[in-house]
């Protein structure tokens, strides 16, 4: 197996101006298409294409070119993501039949692939996950360096917006709490004034009573009348 692809494509819809799109997984040897898988994301059908050789010598030769030549492009057209520019893919479900369309200077039909439903066990993700493998298996130490650099990358990046975060948060927490603690102390010293003041005219009201009855109570002098003048 020389390599296995799984891309989403623009698909033909005359139907609505809705877009549509195909998972598409193909497997080559070579040139040479020898798996061909295709999911439907608005109706979610799998169906697993019928591969016959005649038909793409067949086709090749219709239109004049080699057989290299017509599965290298057919090549390009089903492994390029959203679609190859001049080519489109159209799905007829009701004969289960996928053509790809050549839409550049004069629209010929490059290739009509018969269809038939997929086995119920087939999963694009098993086949995400073989394409994920092939690729890691290829240069498995530079995919895994990669991969632990960008991991790393992305925890340095969280643990670092994290201490942001939180030397923010306790700084303006210490301010609201020096705020506070000002506020605190601001009201202490009123109080305090408050009440050393009350204590104050309190003594005072106190020694003006006590001196009050001091003189009311003092012995008192006899009372000697002045000499008349005869």
């Amino acid at each position: 197996m020389d390599s296995v692809y799984l891309k989403k494509i623009l698909l033909k819809n005359l139907e609505s101006d809705k877009k549509c799109y195909i998972y598409l997984h193909s497997e080559w040897d070579q040139k040479k298409l020898v798996k061909l898988y295709i999911k439907d994301s608005n109706t979610q059908h799998c169906y697993e294409g019928k591969i016959e050789v005649k038909d793409f010598e067949e086709a090749a030769e219709e239109l004049d070119i080699s057989l290299d030549e017509y599965l290298d492009v057919l090549k390009k057209v089903l492994t390029t993501d959203i679609g190859l520019d001049g080519f489109e893919i159209e799905l007829d479900h009701e004969n289960k039949i996928m053509r790809v369309n050549r839409t550049r200077d004069l629209h010929i039909m490059y290739v009509e692939i018969q269809l038939q439903e997929a086995n119920k066990k087939y999963d694009m993700l098993d086949i995400a996950l073989q394409k994920i493998n092939n690729e890691k298996s290829k240069n498995e130490d530079q995919v895994i360096e990669k991969a632990l650099s960008n991991a790393i990358d992305a925890v340095e990046k969280v643990l670092l917006e994290k201490e942001e975060w939180k030397e923010k948060m306790l700084a303006k927490f210490l301010l609201i709490l020096n705020e506070k603690k000002n506020k605190i102390a601001k009201l202490e010293m009123e109080l305090e004034k408050v009440s050393t003041g009350g204590r104050s005219n309190s003594n005072a009201q106190m020694d003006i009573h006590d001196s009050s009855d001091d003189d009311f109570n003092a012995s008192t002098q006899p009372l000697t009348l002045p000499e008349t003048v005869a």
